[in-house]
């Protein structure tokens, strides 16, 4: 197969020589419009799973990679006056620079042509390979085709990384005033680790179960549960949490489903028994020690004319207003 890349960048360098190492009789050019030792942005972080993943595809580059790069295990965080250390990580750093040169090496020792700073032969190999990747006795496909095709294949694992990266940016984009301003230092950096999602509250702890155990504890205690040093705390999601004069018995809330049943803007015995049965039937799970959970219920319009249908429940009707007497309720139409 004869195959063109654009771009000489890590990918592109990295693509070419593991084609190569599939099959040598491929035909590989890697075109890059700068110098071999031009780079733009800063160094390269992989983390100890991207590491694995290249020793099991190329050890010889994994090898030559690992002797140049910087490992670190340990996330710190100064924080209001204290420092916290998150350890099980694991990164490795390197210049991109650096990298550029062992994947270029790399790639000459395998075959793969590499040529730089001719823009004249990147648009002449265009041309000549608009039916590449077709295979020997299969009609050419143009390179738009191709193209969708690898999209296509790869459109999942692209919206993985995309949204990781999409709810990192979010989380740092109000991290002042949502996280910075609200939280103390061991909250702030748990949330911190697990902003992208792709870090959960359990793989935290495969990371480093005596840190997050000691959180956890911190966590308990401020909510009120007693817990002796080294004893397992409960979940977060289970400890009490105070709404005013009201302490909830865990943090589990079940959300309200539209019951499209009201009378007259009015619940009636329809939502009655439908939040009673969620109350009473162990939505959300508690422990065994008694307290109140929450159960949100059916949302409630302002206004009897903002009603998405009859059936929706609405606050608008004067006997409904704060300081009037409880009204009957009325049954739901059969």
């Amino acid at each position: 197969m004869k195959i063109v890349c654009i771009g000489g960048g890590p990918a592109g360098l990295y693509f070419s020589l593991l084609m190569k190492l599939q099959d040598p009789a491929h035909d590989i050019t890697v075109v890059e419009r700068n110098k071999p030792c031009d780079t733009f942005g800063w160094g390269v972080v992989f983390s100890d799973a991207t590491m694995d993943n290249m020793r099991r595809c190329d050890p010889v580059t994994a090898t030559r990679v690992e002797l140049a790069f910087k490992h670190w295990d340990d996330i710190e965080l100064h924080f209001k006056g204290e420092l916290i250390r998150s350890g099980g990580h694991g990164f490795v750093g390197i210049g991109r620079k650096k990298l550029l040169n062992i994947l270029q090496t790399r790639c000459e020792h395998l075959g793969v042509k590499l040529v730089f700073e001719d823009a004249i032969k990147l648009a002449r190999l265009l041309g000549e390979r608009q039916g590449a990747g077709a295979g020997a006795g299969a009609p050419p496909q143009p390179i738009p085709d191709l193209l969708a095709r690898y999209q296509a294949m790869r459109n999942v694992d692209m919206l993985r990384l995309q949204n990781a990266a999409w709810n990192a940016m979010a989380w740092f984009e109000v991290c002042g005033q949502r996280f910075c301003d609200q939280l103390e230092a061991p909250q702030f950096m748990v949330s911190m680790l697990t902003r992208s999602q792709r870090i959960s509250h359990e793989n935290l702890r495969l990371r480093g179960a005596a840190r997050l155990g000691g959180c956890e504890r911190w966590f308990a205690r401020r909510a009120g549960v007693s817990v002796a040093d080294g004893q397992p705390a409960p979940p977060p999601m289970f400890t009490p949490f105070a709404v005013r004069g009201l302490t909830l018995n865990n943090r589990v809330v079940v959300s309200p489903m539209a019951q499209y049943s009201a009378v007259d803007g009015l619940a009636g015995d329809c939502h009655l028994v439908h939040l009673g049965a969620r109350a009473l039937g162990g939505a959300p799970p508690r422990p065994a020690s008694t307290g109140w959970r929450c159960t949100a219920r059916t949302a409630t319009c302002c206004r009897r004319s903002s009603r998405r249908t009859t059936g929706s429940t609405a606050a608008s009707r004067p006997l409904m207003r704060c300081g009037s007497p409880a009204p009957s309720r009325p049954r739901a139409p059969t």
